[in-house]
């Protein structure tokens, strides 16, 4: 039986070999480089890099900081509530320093009570339908034409997504948006 099973192993993998050498042109193809012909991704276009060095950190910061003055303007100006709408503001900088957090998309997700009392309220988001905010360099943020609601701040990046909370206390901020006022949470300290 096992000679049976090391037989069938064996035939895989010649298959396995055959095909990739056919794929190949007939030849083997090695992976090995020379070092005469390694070259370094220039700065502008190797973010993010597998490539690191004493000049460039680890993903996901960015390797020069002004790689996000595309995605975020100089300022914000806080918009007039429409009659029928609110507006929420506030401005997100790092733990122990006045430095932006600009590594997330802000989104506004609704909140959903449940019915059952002793659980902690839900908050549902969608990347394609729900408010994404406009944010500033500094930090500041301002989600525009907001409809009655209340609503928890979603914090999304592809490697992870959370609810912006206080960060002495722990708990989700929650953010109640009225029509025709401008709910501004103040500053909100990240870790």
């Amino acid at each position: 039986m096992f000679q049976k099973f090391r037989i069938f192993i064996l035939t895989i993998i010649s298959i396995f070999l055959f095909t990739a050498c056919s794929m190949a042109g007939g030849k083997f193809v090695s992976t090995e480089i020379p070092s005469s012909e390694v070259t370094t991704p220039s700065l502008a276009t190797s973010y993010p890099s597998s490539v690191l060095n004493e000049n460039q950190p680890a993903y996901p910061a960015p390797v020069n900081p002004t790689e996000t003055d595309n995605f975020h303007p100089d300022t914000v100006t806080i918009p007039k509530p429409g009659s029928d709408t609110g507006v929420v503001t506030g401005k997100i900088l790092l733990e122990n320093s006045e430095m932006p957090y600009l590594n997330s998309l802000l989104l506004l997700g609704e909140v959903s009570n449940p019915d059952t009392e002793g659980y902690p309220p839900l908050v549902g988001f969608s990347l394609e339908t729900d408010p994404k905010a406009i944010q500033a360099k500094n930090g500041l943020f301002v989600f525009d034409n907001i409809k009655p609601g209340e609503y928890g701040i979603v914090l999304w990046s592809p490697i992870s997504t959370f609810l912006l909370s206080d960060l002495q206390t722990g708990d989700t901020l929650f953010v109640t948006v009225k029509a025709g006022e401008v709910s501004d949470i103040g500053i909100v300290y990240i870790k």
